[in-house]
């Protein structure tokens, strides 16, 4: 008998994500509105071929790793989509002169058409790395609980994988407990007693904050200063690399090839995705009059170089931005043209599209959802809240 995506026993634990893997989440998680979610996901993965490709599928949605999990969410996600458009998939087709097999080939009544899946980390990032991901340290601190400290925390190394709870936790409730909190109170910040700690891949610090006797609580969590996340957008970028890397696996295919980013940051934007296919902005002038300006488009997108085209071998590029198990029956992903592909598309499948027409970007409406492609109600996964 087929496995499926999801364990089945009966869940009564209902509070949000704490220091959990997602696919730990959404395992677990109690209430009709995750039940749909594991509903939905199963079913897709049910149609999905049975073999050694769906074992591996499955293996990385159930994996700890964000990165394994949401890319095998997103390749059950783009075969789904395919399918419900009509469309038969291959999985993995084999190429010729090419060692390298790409996701799917989309079968046609023409030639076929390759597409590759790709999740991008984009967001918010510092100079050691993403954001985001601080709640790995700062949910297991604050599951602790001092009666005349709290901590602040500065993440110094950040880490691709999540550490485990107790690497974090080790040994800071015995530090705190050497301290004096009243030999400390009415100290700068600057000048109270800090440890540094590591947790797998994580290098943090953390700084005593005495707490008067007053002030003393048993039931709120210690971290009373959190890690700043001031940092820098990296969407674009990420973006282009991610293009760049998987455009170079398949050679020249003699085939349109369709790349599919699913950028997980929920602010990628038009101009994101603009910037890093065609360019980014730029405000030129001249020495002799710098009072008039213009906006110009630099040569340093995917598709740009200078004034001509590259990257005619990709053929479109299919971006679609936070797309998740939980809210598939949102926007569908667009597809962005070539303005001059070395093999255009046959078809654009009823999707969203983006093009360049005569120097203008031209976006076609919306009209089609996951929603009434899919069968879901608007609402999906409620009626009920996330969390009741």
């Amino acid at each position: 008998m087929r496995l499926a995506l999801f364990d089945t026993f009966v869940r009564t634990n209902a509070r949000p994500n704490d220091d959990e893997s997602s696919f730990e989440f959404l395992n677990r998680a109690a209430g009709p509105f995750w039940e749909r979610v594991r509903q939905l996901a199963d079913a897709w993965f049910v149609e999905y071929p049975d073999g050694e490709d769906a074992r591996d599928l499955r293996e990385r949605f159930r994996g700890r790793e964000w990165g394994e999990h949401i890319g095998a969410w997103w390749e059950l996600y783009l075969y789904t989509l395919f399918r419900r458009l009509g469309y038969d998939i291959d999985i993995h087709p084999k190429l010729a002169n090419v060692t390298r097999r790409p996701d799917f080939g989309i079968v046609t009544d023409g030639e076929p058409i390759l597409l590759e899946a790709r999740h991008v980390q984009s967001g918010l990032v510092s100079s050691g790395g993403s954001a985001g991901r601080d709640g790995w340290i700062t949910s297991p601190l604050n599951g602790l609980t001092h009666p005349r400290f709290m901590v602040g925390v500065r993440i110094l190394d950040r880490g691709e994988r999540q550490p485990r709870r107790d690497a974090v936790t080790a040994g800071v409730l015995d530090w705190l407990n050497s301290l004096d909190p009243d030999a400390l109170i009415g100290q700068q910040i600057a000048a109270m007693p800090r440890i540094e700690r590591r947790a797998g891949e994580w290098r943090f610090e953390l700084r005593a904050i005495p707490v008067t006797a007053r002030a003393t609580a048993t039931d709120r969590g210690l971290v009373g200063l959190y890690p700043s996340l001031g940092g820098w957008d990296n969407t674009m970028a990420a973006l282009k690399a991610a293009l760049k890397e998987k455009a170079r696996r398949y050679g020249r295919p003699g085939v349109p090839l369709i790349l599919a980013p699913l950028m997980t940051s929920g602010s990628t934007n038009t101009e994101d995705i603009v910037g890093a296919l065609f360019g980014t902005e730029a405000v030129q002038f001249s020495p002799n009059d710098p009072t008039t300006t213009r906006l110009i488009r630099r040569g340093d997108g995917f598709w740009i170089a200078g004034d001509g085209y590259r990257g005619t071998r990709v053929s479109a590029v299919l971006v679609a931005t936070a797309i998740y198990p939980w809210n598939a029956a949102g926007p569908l992903p667009r597809l962005w043209l070539h303005p001059s592909p070395a093999h255009p598309l046959p078809s654009t499948f009823g999707l969203p599209t983006a093009r360049i027409t005569d120097g203008n970007l031209v976006l076609s409406t919306d009209d089609r959802t996951g929603s009434n492609l899919f069968d879901l109600p608007a609402n999906w996964p409620g009626p009920e809240p996330a969390f009741p």
